[in-house]
């Protein structure tokens, strides 16, 4: 076949399913729209009690550094109801990395960066299984829309000297017209 012909034909195919595709319309769910993706996320946990502070979703001295590598992916799976008020979300990561860090860095944009890299090395390093539910409303305003929201995480960490440490954190919220509700621990054994 020749150059011209091929290039007619596939013109001509090109043409058939653009004018097709512009007679579709996408029509509004029913049901749940699921959606379900790979995406990264850091966390920090402080201990309200001992002050000690538990960072998960990577290396965050890499992270600091800015090594694109610093950060562990997720596992998400986002759930939207039709004409609902809140979206749902549930993010589960298993061997993620995290450090347990003897106080919380101030949360405050390079700040942390510079206070993390000025420490050193954290108390201990590890990996977790995390997992962040929530149901974020389209509008944190609203008052009539409860949005609970929070992560719970187990973790095995090995501190410079090599002895282990078994952590459990937890960081739980709940929103509603615009106020907010927290509590969070880390326990380590």
């Amino acid at each position: 076949m020749k150059h011209a012909d091929r290039c007619r034909r596939v013109a001509i195919v090109t043409l058939l399913a653009g004018a097709w595709a512009v007679g579709l319309t996408a029509q509004a769910p029913e049901g749940p729209v699921v959606m379900r993706s790979e995406n990264l996320i850091t966390w920090w946990v402080v201990d309200p009690t001992s002050g000690v502070a538990a960072f998960y979703g990577g290396d965050i001295i890499a992270i600091c550094q800015e090594d694109p590598e610093g950060y562990d992916l997720l596992d998400f799976q986002n759930v939207s109801q039709p004409n609902e008020v809140a979206r749902n979300l549930v993010a589960k990561g298993d061997d993620v990395g995290m450090s347990l860090w003897d106080h919380a860095p101030p949360f405050v944009g390079a700040r942390l960066c510079a206070d993390i890299l000025a420490r050193g090395t954290p108390m201990a390093t590890g990996t977790a299984d995390i997992t962040i539910t929530g149901r974020f409303p389209t509008t944190w305003a609203d008052p009539d829309v409860t949005a609970p929201f929070g992560l719970a995480a187990r973790g095995t960490l090995t501190t410079p000297e090599g002895e282990t440490l078994n952590v459990t954190s937890h960081y739980r919220c709940v929103a509603r017209g615009g106020e907010q509700r927290c509590t969070q621990g880390v326990v380590v054994s």
